[in-house]
């Protein structure tokens, strides 16, 4: 049995695989409560996380005690990047700050200074930009909370801080590291002296990066009376939540693409060395001799949550049966799905959402379809620009996340990529990655392709095809909605 734990954007969720027949047997999941105070800053409370945590893990043990007392291991996979700063006794500072947070612009411009505009992502190959990497929330903490930072003993990530508290062991893994913006492209295991020195951070504040797929450490016994999982359990070193998904899906290897749908939607191209395109996030993979190529966007599914719950009031097959009735196009309508900013490819905390093309024919059919084509758009563009990086292009595009689960979203998706959307039918695709990150970690599979063989029937692909009579339409919109955002950028 190999436990995976997920902490998502949402919630916290576990999952127990059995190794043996690749069938899940147990789960349990927790709210999480996300915290945006502003319109700039995006946190969680560590310490709640952390309770949360435990009550998932005590919920799975006292449910499931035959499948918790026969683990072998557990990994875990967590949004990311997300800053934990940690005092002598490694207890949070303060909340910790998200990857969608936007507070740190005067302090990027500040380091920008010292370094160059393209300074840290000709070291790094990711931009420095709020969202990318922990760098931008260590500056700020510096600057606005200096107490806070003279107490700060580790700058730590929500995997550093999770692993510290389950194990007692300090490291961060690959994936975070190389989206620590302080590490050179390509050497995730070292820190940039340079940055370190513009920056006036001690490299000693940092944690050691330690190799994926190893044992961290292994589970304390207070943890153990805490929740009723075996003292000892190894516990695998983490990985980044859409990076953990890909895997799950069996995607890792060079030429294929994922997508992780979800409130954001991360989509992610598979390669043999980092791409260096600072439009993308370069993100080391679980295995050690693959990158990732990430482009991802704030609001993709949660667009559509905003204009159900908040605009429509309507329950979401209401949504969807309005948006099938729509012509594809909506009618001239766009929508741009910049709600909390945007990352690829655009990089702009300042953009915000737009509906365009507004006439008196259009209804609520035309803008539920709107909202959906504006994200298939946004997929396009990402998609367009990763195949230009990566120099490949892919027989499929694997999907999986709440998106991917709506049949006439990913035929609108498949429409305007002119290229197959494979759904699966296990969607909880980020801690079946943690399961096998676990279960290669402790040696219970002897190689990847084993870990994908013994899960296949948990995935059952679902090719969706593009419906042609669509494609005219999708590419008149997308034609317009390339020429939106940049028209609009001088009044953001």
């Amino acid at each position: 049995m190999l436990l995976g734990l997920d902490i998502g954007t949402s919630s916290c969720k576990t999952t127990i695989l059995d190794s043996q027949t690749g069938e899940i047997v147990a789960s349990a999941r927790h709210p999480l409560n996300y915290l945006y105070p502003d319109d700039e800053r995006a946190e969680i409370n560590a310490e709640e996380l952390w309770q949360a945590i435990i009550a998932v893990m005590t919920e799975i043990a006292a449910k499931h005690p035959k499948a918790a007392a026969a683990l072998k291991g557990m990994s875990i996979s967590i949004v990311f990047p997300t800053l934990v700063p940690l005092d002598a006794n490694d207890n949070p500072q303060q909340n910790a700050i998200l990857y969608s947070d936007r507070r740190e612009q005067p302090q990027i411009a500040e380091l920008k200074k010292r370094l160059g505009e393209h300074g840290v992502e000709d070291i790094t190959g990711n931009a420095l930009v709020s969202g990318t990497s922990i760098l931008p929330g260590i500056l700020w903490l510096k600057q606005n909370r200096p107490e806070q930072d003279r107490q700060t003993k580790t700058y730590a990530t929500l995997a550093t801080f999770i692993i510290r508290r389950l194990t007692g062991v300090f490291g961060m893994d690959p994936a975070h590291a190389s989206l620590s913006a302080l590490c050179p492209k390509g050497r995730e295991h070292e820190w940039s002296q340079t940055i370190l020195d513009a920056a006036d951070i001690d490299a000693n504040r940092l944690p050691p990066v330690r190799e994926n797929l190893t044992v961290a450490g292994t589970l304390l016994q207070s943890i153990s009376d805490l929740t009723g999982l075996p003292a000892g359990l190894p516990v695998v070193w983490s990985n980044g939540d859409s990076v953990s998904a890909a895997f799950a899906a069996g995607v890792a290897k060079p030429g294929e693409v994922f997508v992780a749908g979800g409130s954001t939607d991360c989509l992610l191209a598979c390669s043999d060395h980092p791409s260096g395109n600072p439009l993308f996030c370069n993100v080391r993979h679980l295995p050690k001799d693959v990158w990732t190529t990430i482009g991802s966007m704030n609001a993709a599914g949660a667009s559509v949550k905003w204009l159900c719950e908040s605009f429509l009031k309507c329950p979401m097959d209401d949504f969807i049966n309005e948006a099938a009735a729509a012509p594809s196009g909506s009618r001239g309508l766009l929508y741009l799905p910049y709600l909390l900013g945007e990352r690829t490819p655009v990089w702009d905390p300042k953009a915000t959402g737009v509906f365009f093309g507004l006439t008196l024919h259009t209804g609520r059919a035309e803008a539920c379809r709107a909202v959906l084509e504006g994200v298939a758009c946004a997929w396009r563009q990402i998609l367009e620009l990763l195949l230009q990086t990566s120099n490949v292009k892919p027989d499929k595009i694997v999907a999986a996340g709440g998106g991917s689960t709506n049949h006439l979203w990913n035929q609108i998706k498949a429409s305007m990529l002119k290229c197959p959307v494979v759904s699966l039918d296990f969607n909880d695709v980020s801690s079946l990655g943690a399961c096998l990150a676990a279960g290669l970690g402790v040696g219970v599979y002897d190689s990847m392709q084993q870990a994908f063989d013994a899960t296949a029937t948990l995935r059952n692909p679902h090719p969706v095809m593009p419906v042609p009579e669509w494609e005219d339409a999708l590419d008149e919109a997308f034609t317009r909605y390339l020429t939106l955002y940049p028209t609009l950028k001088p009044i953001f």
